[in-house]
């Protein structure tokens, strides 16, 4: 961790974080099964009755399902989405794992760190020019931390003509944070926070699609989407709101 002075500072109160739900906003949980996707909008914390007839139940240790017959259906993985309503589509705000309903803000603190990444690209003189804007936490030692001290940096990319720079940009971050964590052997769990790939990220997360040429996500990290233009209140919106900011503010300056 940098020694210098954090560049901002998010307060927390009694390890709480209230969320003002806005524009006709809902959470749904979605499950990745074995055979089909579920989906469930969350209107309590006990028993949710899911298509295809069967049952949701959220439990202290976890999301059960069970089919019409009380048989348990297998579950790959679960996520929890905040998205507000549209006459398009909906809108999804964030998309984060979980194991039950939780608190968005709360769930993020449970990571050891966060990391947050956005990059923006232009071409110059027939020069492709990339700033990637990173956000680190201070490790997290619990949720009830009044306060988590964050550090923002960036890097340039010079002439980096690569399909996707954001995912690019992704795999190179993590794989330096991933060797920072092995070498202090330290299992410290990390929260990527990013704004792209909304369709692909249970894949990342579940090692079914490298992120970028043949890097995979390493163990003990999950992607977590967020949009950059909505969702004022939560944690993951703020920092990759701040990200896309300070990498814009970056680029203009290329030259």
């Amino acid at each position: 961790m940098s020694e210098r002075m954090p560049d901002f500072v998010v307060k927390i109160s009694d390890g709480k974080c209230k969320i003002k739900y806005q524009n006709k906003r809902f959470q749904s949980i979605g499950f990745d099964l074995s055979q089909y996707i579920y989906d469930a909008d969350v209107d309590n914390e006990n028993d949710i009755e899911i298509i295809k007839e069967g049952i949701c139940t959220i439990t202290p240790e976890g999301v059960h399902i069970q089919d019409k017959e009380g048989k348990d259906i297998e579950r790959v993985n679960c996520y929890v989405s905040t998205c507000y309503s549209r006459n398009t589509n909906d809108k999804v705000i964030n998309k984060l794992p979980v194991s039950k309903n939780e608190d968005i803000n709360l769930k993020l603190l449970e990571y050891d760190r966060i990391l947050a990444i956005d990059t923006n690209t232009k071409t110059i003189n027939d020069k492709i020019f990339s700033i990637t804007s990173i956000i680190q936490s201070n490790p997290i030692q619990s949720i009830n931390d009044k306060e988590l001290y964050f550090w923002q940096y960036c890097k340039q990319w010079s002439s980096i003509n690569v399909d996707k720079p954001e995912n690019f940009a992704w795999a190179k971050v993590i794989d330096s944070a991933n060797f920072q964590i092995n070498s202090k052997k330290c299992n410290h769990s990390v929260a990527v926070i990013v704004d792209s790939d909304l369709d692909k990220i249970e894949k990342f997360n579940a090692r079914h699609l490298p992120i970028w040429g043949d890097f995979y996500l390493p163990k003990n990290f999950n992607l977590i989407y967020a949009s950059a233009d909505t969702g004022g209140e939560l944690l993951p919106n703020i920092l990759i709101r701040k990200c896309d900011k300070f990498a814009k503010q970056a680029l203009d300056l290329v030259k």
